[in-house]
């Protein structure tokens, strides 16, 4: 009796932690991302072809959606109301997932056959894979788990085209492969928290101007191309470059040390 009393609270602490995983990228009220967002198909006589509208997206309160510990997750188009699109929510296994309440803004409201489609695929009031975040020493050749055409499913893929770290405004060195345009703990910025399944149907692109986590600027302007440069009147946009850290004795250091160090002419206190 003892040694099934231990067996069943197993099973519950098991079940706890599967549920209730502690998130590390997307945590309640971590992330906000300011972003831009334009028509990818459209033609020359479209009224919106050299449109752009500017938006954010942000993690809300703490909630628990079919069990899960997850985050309510905000969009804001600029001069409009913000509306709860979904919810983030991270497992066990650094997987990234989105439950969809809402996915109209990059399909677009006039795509009635594409949201049919959508809802066939089971995409709507579910949850879909996003990210594999398990293991953060991304190089040629690892596998990776990326979604399939089952929402609730993904497959195994063989990581190629890693490039160098990105530098992020923090001085943070961040994995970046080619494939998706995957950065380490962020996801896709030309499509913010979306499924792969939303790919071939999105009308829209983004383009991330600011993304925030935990109060700390990681992204600004990336990767903007030159029509949006011109279209927000943006003279140059550069990759942030790699912050140098010194010790009180003018010593280069790696930020792995405790103390006050001097980071672009400042002081900052390491813990």
């Amino acid at each position: 009796m003892k040694a099934l009393r231990l067996v069943l609270l197993f099973a519950v602490a098991f079940s706890f932690s599967e549920s209730f995983a502690e998130a590390r990228f997307y945590k309640a009220n971590s992330v906000r991302i300011k972003y831009l967002y334009w028509l990818v198909e459209a033609s020359d006589v479209d009224p919106n072809r050299d449109k752009v509208w500017f938006a954010e997206m942000w993690t809300g309160n703490d909630t628990i959606v079919d069990g899960y510990s997850c985050v309510t997750l905000w969009d804001q188009n600029e001069g409009e109301e913000p509306k709860l699109v979904g919810c983030l929510r991270e497992d066990e296994n650094g997987y990234v997932w989105r439950y969809y309440w809402d996915y109209s803004k990059l399909v677009g409201g006039d795509s009635d056959w594409i949201s049919k489609q959508l809802e066939y695929c089971g995409l709507t009031n579910n949850w879909a894979f996003l990210y594999d975040f398990s293991n953060p020493d991304w190089k040629n050749g690892i596998a990776i788990e990326v979604g399939s055409s089952d929402p609730n499913g993904h497959r195994t893929i063989k990581l190629y085209g890693v490039e160098d770290r990105i530098i992020a405004e923090n001085g943070e060195e961040i994995p970046r492969a080619q494939f998706g345009f995957l950065i380490y703990g962020i996801g896709n910025t030309s499509t913010l928290f979306e499924s792969r399944l939303l790919g071939p149907a999105s009308r829209y692109g983004t383009t991330v101007l600011e993304y925030w986590r935990d109060g700390e600027l990681l992204l600004k302007n990336y990767m903007i191309t030159e029509e949006i440069k011109i279209a927000m009147k943006i003279e140059s946009v550069s990759m942030p470059q790699k912050v140098e850290l010194y010790d009180l004795t003018g010593r280069p250091v790696d930020g792995t040390q405790k103390g006050i160090l001097i980071r672009n002419g400042k002081k900052m206190l390491v813990k």
